[in-house]
């Protein structure tokens, strides 16, 4: 299975409509009518894209050294990219705020806690989706795909009420901090193995007539306008805030991720799916340096020419979509510099040994 082939392009237009929402909820206003939509759905979406192509380790043909491979893989993926951000973001915050803070209050923010001054913000996701992927890593050594279909729908359904009640449970107990995000965990696991128990059917998709998913786009879009306005509320995956009503909760979640997945379906053969796709393609950069990049830019908009930008959730909305677009040009535009510059670098070295 070819992760970036023609076929399933439409799950990179998805992410990259999924990060450029992202961007969006961290730059509207906090609790505005768009992020409350945005906050509905966007974090379950990435859970279950990234089921979808999502393989255990290879115990079957390498025994013990299939789950090394595994383990190391998905450390050099999400672990390291997750001590990378961390590190520039704690470095960008002592070279340009000039402000250290003491070792311990940065364990702490690496392993999770929301401090006043500092956090790992957006990142939080890779390491959550890291712990995940170990934890699906043991299920399936464990033989746990093999399971009857009912026990396995009853595990489902056991695991999605516990995740729920699980942040309840653990404030009502006292517990200020979740170290490495175990409150909301359970619940992106549930995401996790929904988009692996759907893998076929989700990759599928493009196969389903034009008029067919012209429908389901439509209608998954205003029933999630209707459900976010009027039911559910506004809601916080990574704080486990999950609403009042775990029905409307799921429903919510799913539904906007229908949406997004078939409207994707429709724009990936056209050029603004194109573009998409190359957005999707960056999503652990853009994820991982938006926070970062929106909060310089906007230093040094203020002192070349004195317009005060604040730089997260707090913008108003024809502001918020413009920067939006602007720290997405920013970050992608670096990002193929970058390559570029190490092509020609790599091509002179070459070039050089030659001769």
């Amino acid at each position: 299975m070819k992760r970036y082939n023609s076929r399933y392009k439409f799950i990179d237009v998805a992410k990259g409509i999924g990060i450029i929402l992202v961007l969006m909820g961290h730059f509207f206003i906090y609790r505005s009518p768009v992020t409350q939509v945005i906050y509905s759905f966007h974090m379950p979406l990435f859970f279950i894209l990234s089921g979808i192509f999502l393989k255990g380790p290879d115990v079957d043909n390498e025994g013990i050294r299939g789950v090394g491979r595994y383990v190391w893989k998905k450390t050099k993926r999400l672990g390291l990219m997750y001590v990378l951000f961390f590190v520039l973001s704690v470095a960008a915050v002592a070279v340009f705020d000039r402000k250290t803070y003491p070792l311990k209050r940065i364990i702490r923010a690496f392993l999770g806690e929301r401090l006043r001054t500092f956090h790992v913000g957006p990142i939080w996701f890779l390491l959550a989706l890291y712990i995940i992927v170990l934890i699906y890593g043991f299920l399936y050594v464990c033989k746990c795909s093999k399971w009857n279909s009912w026990v396995k729908l009853i595990l489902m359904q056991v695991l999605l009420f516990g995740a729920y009640r699980l942040p309840e449970y653990m404030e009502r107990f006292g517990w200020s901090f979740a170290p490495l995000f175990i409150n909301v965990i359970p619940m992106g696991l549930f995401f996790v193995l929904l988009g692996i128990c759907f893998r076929k059917e989700i990759l599928e998709i493009p196969s389903v007539s034009i008029g067919t998913r012209c429908i389901i786009t439509v209608v998954a879009v205003v029933l999630t306008f209707v459900l976010s306005f009027r039911y559910l509320g506004f809601m916080e995956f990574m704080t486990g805030g999950f609403g009042d009503d775990l029905f409307i909760f799921m429903f919510a979640a799913i539904v906007g991720s229908i949406a997004i997945v078939f409207g994707s379906s429709l724009l990936a053969n056209h050029w603004p799916g194109t573009a998409l796709a190359y957005v999707g393609k960056h999503t652990m950069v853009l994820l991982g340096l938006h926070r970062i990049v929106s909060y310089y830019c906007a230093k040094i908009f203020y002192a070349i020419f004195k317009i005060k930008i604040a730089p997260a959730i707090s913008l108003p909305d024809r502001y918020a979509f413009l920067w939006t677009i602007f720290i997405l040009l920013v970050i992608l535009g670096a990002d193929a510099f970058i390559h570029w510059g190490a092509a020609k670098y790599k091509e002179i070295i070459r070039i050089c040994v030659q001769q």
